[in-house]
């Protein structure tokens, strides 16, 4: 055959096969350009997805997290409007945040805000046709002149944990849009913004919960607040000094609390923008006195995160400063008497010094030697208290028999009673046996006690001792059954009784009766007292290793009991 007759025969085929070759080189090019722009498309993902992640990773603000998508989606997918609502704090307020990528007219925006509000109607379960739009544009401007309209829409619910809390929507004046697999970016965007936020909710509830276990063992108030002035922490001491009891509680709720006593909200502001500790006074608020303390929070950059604000129970204190100055006063009072007696007699000695013979100068000298007997009982009373608040009370011990003690203070008193037209009966145990024991303080608190008795008892009434070996409770002859809550008591032991039917003593008022410088009004005498008599009697029997009790009801009388171990 010819060559070019073979040639001619075969260019059909050859010019097929070529324009195969042509028309798969074409393909596979197109292919290629198909794969890198979907790798690229990848990588793109890729990187936004990370980048949302980053900014994410420590922050809990949605607005910041939402804003950092929105700024992601622009060489993402095509739209003209991308926008975001929120829930907020005001249940009629609604965040709406708007970004223009084109221009577009006011119905445009309307329209995707209608469509919106339902979709987050439906996602959290509350109506919002009556709500406040919070509204704030961005991006480019309003054209009013422009007639488009929303021709692409897609809106997807915002949650945390579940929990419906706004819509985020893109929009487009190009039809046909954010079908199929298109938004399958911007919803793995989405989601890992939710796993993200989830997480970090999860672990500052940890951290709240391990902060709240913490400040509620405290039994200062703590009130914890965010620079925006939201509530971050109240324990249980903080909601019952400012008489809150609702599980939802605010910073209005604390400053309204204590809106006629401080202005917490000024000095909260203060003290975080002068950042310094500020100590807000001290106020009087269901009963108790409080100082109140703020001090800013900051994180290792030094960045204020909010303040705390300590309410520290200052009522003991206030109620020691109230004793103190009582007691001054009464100090002042007890001494100005006798000194002003001894002064008066020691300057009509000196310029009369013939009258110390006479019968009236003498008086005058006893009374001057009373006066001051009187000043040094009360200078030793004062030692005794400070001895016993030191620990460094001593007695001296000797081998006594108590009932003796106690009949000898009786026969002093009997004429004090007999005066006052009381009864003064005794009771002594014949078992009664030797006891170590301090004389001179023995007759100390039977001075005590039967000096109380005898002032508290109006005329007409009885006053009984009496003493008795003990081995353990049953043997005590109560006045008024069950009888008081024992102390521990050492036995077997010696137990003296000084009853009286006196006026009572409120129970109430017990516990104060053995506290330094109390003293309780009585209806029965005007007279005072320095109220340290029964403190220290109560040191003298605890040095014995003894115990003081009492038993007492209103209008029929009181029982003071004390102990002397016999081992």
């Amino acid at each position: 055959m010819n060559p070019s007759d073979a040639f001619t025969a075969l260019s059909p085929v050859v010019i097929i096969v070529l324009i195969i070759a042509f028309l798969e080189s074409q393909r596979s090019r197109r292919e290629i350009v198909r794969t890198r722009k979907l790798l690229e498309q990848r990588v793109y993902e890729s990187l936004i997805l990370r980048e949302v992640g980053e900014r994410i990773g420590y922050e809990l603000n949605i607005e910041k997290i939402l804003e950092s998508i929105i700024s992601s989606l622009t060489n993402l997918i095509p739209f003209s409007v991308v926008s975001y609502m929120l829930l907020t704090d005001d249940p009629n307020k609604i965040l709406f945040r708007i970004h223009l990528e084109e221009m577009v007219n006011r119905r445009f925006i309307d329209e995707i805000a209608s469509r919106m509000l339902t979709e987050l109607a439906r996602v959290t379960g509350k109506d919002t046709s009556e709500s406040v739009l919070s509204e704030n544009i961005s991006g480019t401007i309003i054209d009013e002149n422009s007639r488009d309209q929303v021709t692409s829409f897609w809106v997807t619910p915002l949650s945390i944990n579940e929990h419906g809390l706004g819509v985020l929507a893109v929009a487009s004046k190009k039809p046909g849009l954010y079908q199929g697999k298109e938004m399958s970016v911007l919803v793995q965007i989405l989601e890992q913004a939710n796993w993200a936020v989830n997480r970090l909710e999860r672990v500052l509830e940890t951290e709240k919960g391990k902060l709240n276990a913490m400040v509620e063992s405290v039994t200062d108030g703590i009130v914890m607040l965010d620079q925006d002035e939201k509530l971050v922490v109240i324990n249980p001491a903080a909601k019952k000094m400012l008489g809150l009891s609702s599980e939802k509680i605010n910073f209005f709720d604390i400053a309204k609390a204590l809106s006629d006593k401080t202005d917490i909200r000024t000095k909260f502001e203060e003290s975080l923008s002068e950042e310094k500790v500020t100590n807000a006074g001290s106020i009087y608020l269901n009963d108790s006195y409080f100082q109140i303390v703020i001090s800013p929070v900051k994180d290792s950059g030094a960045k204020t995160l909010g303040g705390v604000i300590l309410f520290q129970d200052i009522s003991a204190q206030k109620e020691l400063e109230r004793v103190r100055d009582d007691f001054t006063a009464m100090m002042v009072h007890e001494l100005r008497a006798p000194l002003t007696v001894v002064r008066g007699t020691t300057d009509m000695i000196l310029k009369n010094p013939q009258m110390a013979a006479e019968d009236t100068g003498k008086d005058l000298l006893a009374s001057m030697q009373d006066s001051t007997e009187a000043m040094l009982t009360l200078v030793n009373d004062l030692l005794d208290v400070a001895k016993i608040e030191a620990g460094k009370f001593q007695v001296m011990k000797t081998k006594n028999r108590l009932s003796e003690l106690v009949t000898e203070r009786i026969t002093f008193f009997t004429p004090l009673a007999r005066e006052k037209n009381l009864s003064l009966e005794t009771r002594i145990d014949d078992k009664d046996q030797e006891a170590d024991l301090d004389k001179n303080r023995i007759y100390q608190v039977m001075n005590n006690l039967l000096g109380n008795a005898i002032k508290f008892t109006s005329a007409g009434g009885k006053v009984s001792v009496q003493v008795k070996k003990i081995n353990g409770p049953e043997d005590i002859d109560f006045r008024f059954p069950p009888g008081p809550n024992l102390p521990k008591l050492s036995l077997p032991a010696m137990l003296v009784g000084v009853a009286d039917t006196g006026e009572g003593i409120p129970q109430e008022k017990i516990p104060e009766l053995f506290s330094k410088f109390q003293q309780l009004k009585s209806n029965v005498s005007a007279e005072n007292g320095t109220g340290l008599g029964l403190a220290i009697t109560k040191g003298i029997i605890e040095a014995h290793g003894g115990c003081l009790f009492l038993e007492s009801t209103e209008g029929v009388g009181t029982t003071f009991y004390f102990t002397i171990p016999l081992v």
